[in-house]
């Protein structure tokens, strides 16, 4: 009996051990990866919303359009960054990136503040109610970033609807 050498299923198996050792890497090498984007994302959001309390709203924007670079749709840096950009009276890129984060996630308060304000400055004072109580149906314990209390706003006229979810927002 003559032995053959089988070109065909050498190559076969050599293609598929090569093949399944890609994925096995992929696999392995892509969760650490994405943990460490996500963990530092975290970090520039923590710094970001620093910053918008500090009122340093140019720093702001720099640290949430970093953010974005890597991560085109996380609502909260979305947010930030159209309240940076309201704040240096920029209000179409604010109009812009307040209307992405809702369409992303609607349950980040500061979107809906943005888009409050943005109505208000152009006199469209109910459709700036209505973003206003959105904001307070969100988070009920809520005030304005910058301006009085939204129930002062709103008069009798607020939400009672309660964060049945338990969750918490912050901006």
């Amino acid at each position: 009996m003559k032995s053959q050498f089988n070109f065909q299923r050498v190559f076969s198996e050599l293609l598929f051990r090569t093949l399944l050792t890609l994925l096995l890497l992929l696999n392995f090498a892509s969760p650490p990866a994405v943990q460490a984007k996500a963990a530092s994302n975290a970090a520039l959001l923590k710094q970001g919303r620093k910053l918008v309390n500090e009122k340093k709203h140019k720093e702001a924007q720099a640290v949430f359009e970093k953010i974005l670079l890597t991560e085109p749709r996380n609502a909260e840096a979305c947010a930030g960054l159209a309240w940076s950009l309201f704040s240096q009276g920029q209000r179409d890129k604010a109009e812009t990136y307040a209307k992405k984060s809702i369409e992303i996630d609607d349950k980040f308060p500061m979107a809906h503040n943005v888009m409050g304000a943005i109505y208000f400055a152009q006199g469209k004072v109910e459709e700036a109610k209505n973003e206003f109580r959105t904001v307070l149906r969100i988070d009920p314990k809520r005030r304005c970033g910058g301006c009085a209390d939204l129930r002062g706003l709103l008069g009798n006229d607020i939400p009672q609807v309660q964060n049945t979810k338990g969750i918490k927002y912050k901006d």
